[in-house]
């Protein structure tokens, strides 16, 4: 069955945007026609070439507007155009990504259209709101909102279990069908790398978000500089870049840390002997198992379904918002780095054999078309 799936998101940056690049790639070389929504104010030079490859795939083209990551007077506008498209394209499904797309998604359902009474509705939160905590005042409102919105979705697609034990614990059983589909990676892309002869230390490769816990990981090497130089280079771009820069240079980290705008993850990686994934939050993040299929040393945090893809006891773990064990971890990489390559052999053969873009895009049409 040939679908029109239009997939609707806010930020086309970071794993969210690599989830929906590779699906649309993949439903459109499955003979499904396409057209994508995104906000039209964020993003960076990867983000133009990622969006011209997916506007010459996607027949109904890839439309940006003004997209707020928090409640803002446009949404309303928003909604309407979204809902103009969705009607123009006559969509079979539309499917919103993150918690701003979810709703955007839901409430711009055609319902007037010929094609309205058919349109599906399906909503994968990546994280998202799951990340605020239900005891906040904003937590409160964003996970009542996400609780009213099930009745206007016709099925929940999850990343990871633990998005989905959280969406259980935050919002409650949900009203419609749902689906765990972890991510996937090509084929194409398991094969081993090599740092750079010039690579740091480690590496960071991410958002500049404190979410991303990259004031923790400059922590962790100010510690480990009071011993030798140890250096990192962090690469990537966000509203906390300055921050973080400040927070350099206020360590005298200076000539230790590098920055380095955001480039193709097989250029990333190349940066740095060992990628370091120090997050607060995550949800089934793709950076892992971009470093794993590229056997490329890791120290993740213990958060979100990173765990899923590395093991729940995996000495690659460590504690998150703990700069100190983050540091000793770091250290025990630089002491004897020839066990962490070892243990990436073996988390190679796992995700190459489980994790593929081919399955993820199955099982999601798999399960468009058991709920449409």
């Amino acid at each position: 069955m040939n679908l029109r799936i239009l997939h609707c998101f806010r930020s086309p940056v970071g794993g969210l945007f690599r989830h929906v690049y590779d699906l649309a790639k993949a439903q459109a070389a499955a003979g499904h026609r396409l057209a994508i929504v995104c906000d039209s104010d964020s993003g960076d030079d990867l983000t133009d070439k990622r969006l011209m490859e997916l506007q010459n795939i996607c027949e109904f083209g890839v439309g940006r507007l003004p997209i707020y990551q928090h409640p803002h007077q446009s949404d309303l506008k928003a909604i309407l155009q979204v809902r103009r498209i969705a009607r123009d394209v006559g969509a079979d499904i539309i499917h919103g990504h993150g918690a701003k797309g979810g709703l955007l998604a839901r409430l711009a359902k055609p319902v007037w259209s010929p094609s309205g009474p058919h349109t599906r509705v399906f909503y994968t939160p990546h994280g998202g709101v799951l990340h605020f905590e239900s005891y906040s005042l904003k937590g409160k409102l964003f996970l009542n909102v996400e609780k009213k919105l099930q009745r206007l979705t016709d099925g929940l697609i999850f990343e990871s279990h633990y998005s989905f034990r959280t969406y259980l614990e935050k919002i409650g059983p949900p009203e419609c069908a749902t689906r765990v589909i972890h991510n996937g990676l090509d084929p194409a892309e398991f094969v081993p790398l090599s740092p750079i002869p010039e690579a740091t230390d480690f590496v960071f490769v991410g958002e500049m978000r404190h979410l991303k816990g990259v004031d923790l990981l400059i922590e962790a090497l100010s510690m480990l500089n009071q011993k030798r130089p140890v250096t990192a280079t962090i690469i990537g771009s966000g509203p906390d870049t300055d921050t973080f820069k400040a927070l350099v240079r206020s360590k005298e980290l200076t000539s230790q840390i590098t920055f380095r705008p955001a480039c193709p993850i097989h250029q990333a990686l190349r940066f740095g002997h060992c990628l370091v994934v120090p997050s607060r939050r995550e949800a089934f993040p793709y950076v892992v198992l971009e470093a794993i299929a590229a056997k490329r040393p890791i120290i993740v945090a213990k958060v979100g379904g990173i765990p899923e893809i590395v093991g729940y006891e995996s000495p690659l773990l460590v504690p998150p918002e703990n700069a100190n064990r983050l540091a000793n971890k770091m250290k025990s990489f630089i002491s004897g780095p020839q066990k962490f390559y070892t243990l990436m052999n073996h988390l190679f053969a796992d995700i190459q054999e489980d994790l593929s873009i081919n399955n993820m895009s199955s099982c999601v049409q798999s399960f468009y078309t058991s709920n449409m």
